[in-house]
């Protein structure tokens, strides 16, 4: 791989991510309520790709482990891609709009990291590899599902307190149990319990499938 290839097979891999998730944390929250499991999931991949890039794993657990933490890693980027198109090319007259199509830059470098691997694994696919392509599927997963119910769980009961006891207290002390959950897309007004109640429910409800229509493509 020449030297220029590789520095933006690096660019779009790793520091370009990057300096998408800290523009994103200072002011768009672009993930909304999974901003927090989505922080996760990223940071383990580009830590992954950093060691890929830097020093190449040898043994058949790893190599399983980095092929199958790759390609999701490529089908997350597209689908964040997918997600950004609109407001991407929409954000170009304000430059700003070129961070949005990082994904797309993103989704090929890893894809990229993911032939090599492949490469190396496909032609006798052995145990260790099966073992390292599970045991990097839970952990991707499984902390981030987990972490999203806890949220999901508190938000609820603060939920009920105010929709059963009016109790806008209660309610925020029970927010106030999450204080690495990114709630910043909640614009909460403290002295407005209906606003609070709306704010939640919308936050507890946010999933992937609200931004289905900006797909080129019918789901039905």
């Amino acid at each position: 791989m020449s030297a220029r290839r590789r520095n933006a097979w690096l660019a779009f891999g790793l520091w370009l991510p990057i300096l998408c998730f800290v523009v994103d944390h200072r002011s768009f929250h672009v993930y909304g309520a999974w901003t927090t499991c989505v922080r996760w999931f990223v940071a383990l991949e580009l830590a992954l790709f950093a060691t890929h890039a830097w020093r190449p794993v040898k043994s058949d657990f790893l190599r399983g482990a980095m092929l199958t933490a790759f390609s999701m890693g490529a089908l997350f980027a597209l689908l964040t891609g997918l997600l950004l198109l609109e407001a991407s090319l929409i954000g170009l007259l304000a430059v700003i709009g070129l961070l949005g199509l990082v994904p797309w830059g993103t989704a090929l470098a890893y894809a990229h990291a993911a032939r090599d691997l492949a490469n190396a694994v496909l032609p006798r696919i052995r145990l260790w590899h099966l073992a390292g392509a599970l045991a990097a599927a839970a952990v991707l997963l499984g902390p981030p599902a987990l972490w999203r119910r806890h949220e999901v769980v508190i938000a609820r009961a603060a939920m009920e307190e105010l929709s059963t006891n009016d109790d806008r207290g209660r309610a925020l002390e029970l927010l106030a149990l999450l204080p690495h959950c990114d709630t910043s897309c909640l614009p909460i007004d403290p002295q407005l319990s209906i606003l609070l109640r709306s704010d939640l429910e919308v936050w507890i409800e946010w999933n992937w499938t609200d931004h289905l229509h900006r797909f080129p493509m019918r789901w039905d």
